[in-house]
Parts: structure tokens; sequence; C-alpha cells
């Protein structure tokens, strides 16, 4: 249970008697829907604290005997991550993070959850991302409204610090459509269980379908105005502005957000994207003291890297930058804008950080929170202690009373090249296999797959993965943690450089093409057929019977590196023994495995 999003949609619906400076948008649809597949197309907002959200909600009465909410929640703060969750009675919350392979704050992708009895699974450009099933699942029976919003959240540790200099920010929407559930008689979604039954291009507010919010909720730092909620050149746009400008309209000039210093090149952040012609300009910067080398924008615009003659590293710096122009409608320039240089600091190898506290145990360094000024740390997560802990397998046993519990991603700034990498865990609250799982991905890719610590070691009991030759080369080196069951947790991580000699030679990717057993074996009739990719492949996926004759082909097309998982129906089959094999036809060679697989009825 994720007690920030539980403590921010409480009073989901109701006005609350405060006044608010700020002001979001909301859209929802007048009629409510149960079970059925729920698809968007839009491009969310960039900014720390801010939300753009899909997802449908049971608008009750009385609290919280009703509740039932399915979320698709794209956070501001991340280029990479889509958060998804469902909230059933009693406020239980069951939530995860995905990471996704692009920034969703760049361009429109399509998003979206089929809702069923068994299950709620969420997709991501027609992709299965993620599935919930177990027994709270089936407490999702109420009747739920499509809804959109843009929204600012008070969670600090989950969203980021709220900076209105941001402002304003629009979340734009393309269309929105809506399939039954058709079990046995569709065309389309899983299994062809669901059929198209209508869709919304937003070409125009249809005020028989949908209407404009009005209200606000606790934990939210704004109120929903219809102002907000603009139907402009084929989109819907959501707006989150200040009370003096309303609506789609920019009327801000861009400004510096910080400026940082690594070595000899300045690294810039600006409160918004910018034309490339106004930052490429090496004259549009001056820094006294040093002199300008070159100028390259970053790729999304939104910063700059200036390389510099080599600093004095005794003496402050600031910078000034001018005639700095965004991509608004029309043209807003700041003139003039400066800033101090924040300094970086760099650290000493070996790096070692207690992750799961605030200060310091021997030579580790204490946890802190992700930012422009530091060199390492958490962005989502909390601190937990444990002071009753004994951990076995460890002569650090402080560092496994207390543990970073929910976070979504670490960075450590690095200079570029190859590490050795020790992670640390111990389970100290689980007593059971199953009841906690979660991936870790460094660098962007997966290197512990499924990882359950007490099925591996037991209770209180530390738990050491190390990772060899881990390349970076962009100074930050990233370290992602996605769940499935539960929240992830970690306890310290250890980061050694590598020789030059041996950083050189060709990195072997962490994991290779597995199949894995399918969940839940036996099963009726539903059961998930999980698989990795160590690299993007051609992939097919038959199912046999003990005869060896095909039953069904579930998948053949091609799928990028990482987890995948697709879904057997087995409703039409006689109870009995069934072969599934993945063939994955790759750069160099073709894998094959196969496993069996008992249907029960």
């Amino acid at each position: 249970m994720k007690l920030p999003v539980v403590f921010l949609l409480f009073l989901f619906g109701f006005n609350i008697l405060y006044a608010q400076n700020y002001f979001g948008g909301e859209l929802r649809t007048i009629d409510s829907f149960t079970y059925g597949r729920f698809e968007v197309k839009y491009k969310v907002a960039r900014g720390t604290s801010v939300l753009s959200t899909f997802f449908t909600y049971n608008d009750f009465e009385k609290c919280c005997s009703e509740w039932n909410e399915i979320d698709i929640e794209i956070l501001g703060r991340y280029s990479d991550d889509i958060q998804t969750t469902t909230i059933v009675p009693r406020q239980f919350t069951y939530n995860s993070h995905t990471k996704l392979d692009f920034d969703p704050a760049e361009d429109f992708h399509e998003y979206g959850f089929e809702w069923t009895p068994d299950y709620v699974a969420w997709f991501v450009d027609g992709k299965e991302v993620y599935r919930q099933t177990g027994e709270h699942i089936s407490t999702l029976v109420f009747g739920q409204k499509i809804m959109m919003n843009i929204w600012a959240a008070e969670w600090v540790p989950w969203v980021g610090e709220w900076n209105p200099e941001l402002l304003p920010f629009f979340a734009k929407y393309d269309w929105v459509t809506y399939y039954d559930y058709t079990p046995g008689e569709g065309n389309y979604g899983t299994d062809n269980n669901f059929t198209f039954s209508w869709k919304d291009d937003f070409e125009e507010w249809d005020q028989e379908k949908w209407e404009k919010a009005s209200h606000t909720f606790g934990g939210n730092r704004i109120t929903f105005s219809p102002d907000n909620v603009v139907f402009k050149d084929g989109l819907m746009i959501l707006c989150l502005t200040d009370a003096d400008h309303l609506g789609y309209t920019d009327e801000v000039n861009p400004t510096i957000q910080w400026a940082r210093l690594t070595d000899s090149t300045i690294s810039v952040a600006f409160s918004e994207k910018v034309t490339e012609l106004s930052i490429s300009n090496s004259a549009n910067y001056s820094i006294p003291g040093l002199k300008i080398k070159s100028v390259k924008p970053w790729d999304n615009l939104r910063g700059v890297e200036i390389n510099v003659s080599e600093p004095d590293t005794a003496q402050a710096y600031n910078i000034v930058v001018f005639n700095l122009s965004d991509m608004a409608d029309p043209v807003n320039t700041k003139l003039f804008d400066s800033a101090s240089i924040i300094k970086a600091t760099p650290l000493s190898f070996p790096v070692k950080i207690n992750t799961g506290a605030n200060f310091h145990y021997k030579d580790f360094l204490p946890d802190q929170v992700w930012g422009p000024t530091v060199e390492y740390g958490h962005m989502d997560g909390y601190e937990n202690s444990y002071p009753a802990v004994d951990a076995a397998n460890s002569e650090d046993d402080s560092l496994f009373k207390a543990q970073l519990e929910e976070v979504v991603h670490y960075n450590v700034r690095v200079p570029n090249g190859a590490y050795n990498i020790e992670l640390q865990f111990a389970e100290v609250k689980y007593e059971e296999a199953g009841k906690r799982i979660f991936n870790v991905l460094i660098e962007d890719s997966t290197v512990i797959e499924n990882l359950d610590v007490f099925a591996q070691a037991g209770i209180n009991s530390a738990l050491t993965y190390n990772f060899e030759n881990i390349r970076v080369d962009d100074g930050i080196l990233t370290f992602y943690f996605t769940n499935w069951t539960q929240h992830p947790v970690i306890n310290a991580i250890i980061i050694n450089p590598v020789a030059t000699s041996i950083a050189d030679k060709d990195i072997i990717s962490p994991l290779p093409t597995k199949l894995k057993q399918n969940y839940p074996n036996p099963f009726n009739p539903l059961t998930k057929i999980e698989f990795y990719l160590a690299e993007n492949a051609n992939v097919q996926i038959d199912i046999f019977n003990t005869a060896g004759q095909l039953i069904k082909n579930l998948t053949t097309q091609k799928m990028v590196k990482g987890q995948h998982a697709v879904t057997f129906n087995g409703s039409s089959l006689a109870s009995g023994v069934y072969y599934y094999r993945l063939t994955v036809a790759g750069s160099k060679d073709v894998f094959s495995e196969t496993r069996k697989m008992l249907l029960i009825k």
C-alpha cells in the first residue's frame, strides 16, 4: 500500500474550502463504465510536482467502502517512467512503476488498460507492461467514470519539489477510446475479448459525453477550473496555471533553473523548452572569468552544455544568458537572466552509500535526495528504520537496520567509464516468498529480474549482487527499480572504477535470453508466460499438446530487448498437460526453449 497516493487522493471529488492560487484542468465522462479496455493518446507535461493522468474512478458519495480506481499517472519529474495503480475499497492501493524507452513529454504515445473480473492489465503503445491479479481485483466492481487531469501533488518525496516558476504546464490529449468487455465475442485486445464502443477525437467538446471539473481534493496544490480544459486544433488540452493566466496561453519568459560546472563543462537547465537558435549561439552567453569554447543544446532543448576554458577551482562563477526564447506562440523572450554556477564536488572511490539512512556509517555516505546540487541521491522512496534487525551474512549489520523503500531512481554522478557495482539487499518485513518482487536496471539494462529477497536469503539476511564492467557515457550512473509485488528496497550501493584495459573490452549483457515458468501453474483458464530478451529480436510463442500438435500461435512479432509477458487463455481446451515454446531469432543465432504447463478445470 502506497500511503502517499492514498493521502493525495483522499476526498477525491469533494470541494475543499480553502483558497489556492493555482489551477489545473480535469475532464470526466458523465456516464460510468464497468469493465472494458480504455485507451488514450496523449503527451504529458514536464515538471516536478506535476502529474498528467488517465484513469477511471467511482465517484462515490461515502468514503471509502466503494472506492474503485484504476490509474495511469505519469509524473512530470521523470523522462522514462509510468506509474500504474489500482485503489480498492478501504483505500487499499496496489501500484507499480514501469520504465519507458521514450520520454512521454516529448511526443504523443498510446496508453491504456484492460479491466476485467480477473485482472487489470496496462499497455503502452499496444504492448502489455504490467498486470495485476489476485483477490483485490474481485472488489473492482463499481461503475467508474473515465477521467483525465493535470494537477500538482503536495507529497514531495513522490513527485518532487513544487516550482511555480515552471508554469504554465500543458498536457495534450489526442483521443480517447472505449471498448466493451465481451469475452468470447470480441475482436480486439487480449484474446479478442473486447469490442469497440466509441472514440472521441476531441474535435470539439461533446457536452453529452464529458463534463469539466471545478473541485479539488486533499494533497492537491491546485483547484480544477473549467477554463483550464481547452479544445483546440483537434486536441483536448489540460492546463496548469496561476490565477491570472487561465487557459491555453503562455505569457511567461523562459528562465535559467540551474547551472552546474563539472571539469570544464557547464550544464545549464531552463524552465521550459527553448528554441535551438537562441541557445546554440555562443554570443548569447557570458561567464565572467571563463572563455566559451563550444555550445551544445540538449536533445530535448530544455538545456545546454557549454565547454569552457580551464576553470579555477577556488573561484566562484556566474552565468548570464541573453535573448532566451521559448516555443510559445507568440514567442516569449527573456532578454537577460543570470545564475550562480554550482560546482561539482567529485566523489572519491570506492563510492559507498548507506541508502537506508541519512547518516554516515563507517565509510558509507548517507542517503539523500537527488538534485542538481548533489553528487548522488534517490528519486521517490523514503528511509525506514528496523532497529531490531540482526542481519545474517554481513559484517556491516547496521546497513540492514534501515533501508530505502519505494525508490524509483537512484543516481550517482561519476566520470564516464566502466564500473564494478555491488548492491546489497535484505528482507526485513515479509516472511513469505512472493510477497515482494521487483526488478533492478542499471544504465537501462535489466540486471536483476523478479528479485524476491526472502526466497533467496530468508528474513533478516543480507543478499549481495555484483555486476562488472557497467559503462557510463553521460556522467550519471543510473539505477532504476520496477516493482511487481509490493515495493522495491535497497540497503547499500558500492561503486568501483574498472581499470582502463578492462573497461575497453566488450561489456557482456547482464542477462541472457530466458523463458520463465508460466504463472499461475496449474492454471484455469488464464496464465502468464514471461520471458526476457537479451537484444531486439523476432519472437514466436507457440502452444502444443502432448502429441506435439500446434494448438495456438500466441505471438509472432519483433520485440525490443527486455522483459515481456503474454497471456494464454485455455478456456477452449480440456484439462491436461500442454507445452509452450519460445523461439527467438537474434542477430547471431536462434534461441528456443520449451516448458510444460498444466490446465485444470
